[in-house]
């Protein structure tokens, strides 16, 4: 069972509209002023947000070619693609990976393969964004032991556009624990796909809106 949150585009009128989101806005100022810890999740809604999105011009710029054969309408789709050869896979993925990483990532992390350096590069992806929308909260690297340390004590777990690709990696971890701890509570930030199962629902603010907007506020 799931309790949704209403769906609104975000328009300049909004927030002056909508008293159930600038409710949760307000809420969810105080539970990152009081929260023990803070425990963020970020998934591609977030980059989304920040403009790097998987459709647009820099699709049109980048992969005309694979356009033109293919019809393709974005990079994510086109990844799923049962290309003839290894040689037109690996074209593609080889244009993604470099796209994507001219965005963000240090050459310096580029080409490790260890998981110590995937969880940094997904790190160095988040971080300009919560630094760009939240300038004056320190962004951190944290461990499972900081997870560890703070078991049973106020934690905040901060779900920002995590979409139903992947949700075992942040989502349903997010939730566990959540429900494991009668003290924490779960936020989402998510446009559209905000949503909570019913066991944590009290407590869980969910808000269906642009990441960077909402963000924002805070």
């Amino acid at each position: 069972m799931y309790s949704k949150t209403a769906t609104t585009k975000s328009i300049s009128s909004y927030w002056d509209n909508n008293t159930q989101v600038r409710r949760s806005i307000e809420k969810l100022k105080r539970k990152l002023e009081n929260a023990d810890a803070v425990v963020i999740g970020g998934g591609a809604g977030l980059s989304a947000s920040a403009g790097f999105t998987y459709s647009g011009k820099r699709f049109e710029d980048n992969f005309a070619d694979f356009i033109e054969k293919y019809d393709f309408k974005d990079m994510y789709l086109a990844g799923f693609y049962p290309y003839d050869t290894l040689e037109e896979y690996w074209a593609y993925w080889s244009r993604y990976i470099l796209i994507k990483a001219d965005c963000f990532i240090p050459r310096a992390i580029m080409g490790c393969g260890n998981a110590q350096s995937l969880a940094a590069t997904g790190l160095m992806i988040m971080r300009p964004l919560l630094r760009k929308w939240l300038p004056n909260r320190k962004i951190c690297v944290f461990r499972q032991g900081f997870i560890r340390r703070h078991k049973g004590s106020g934690v905040l777990y901060l779900e920002l556009g995590v979409g139903g690709n992947t949700p075992g990696i942040i989502i349903y971890p997010f939730w566990r624990m959540t429900a494991a701890n009668p003290k924490a509570v779960y936020a989402c930030i998510n446009y559209g796909e905000a949503y909570v199962p019913g066991e944590i629902t009290k407590r869980s603010i969910c808000i269906s809106a642009d990441i960077g907007e909402i963000l924002k506020q805070l």
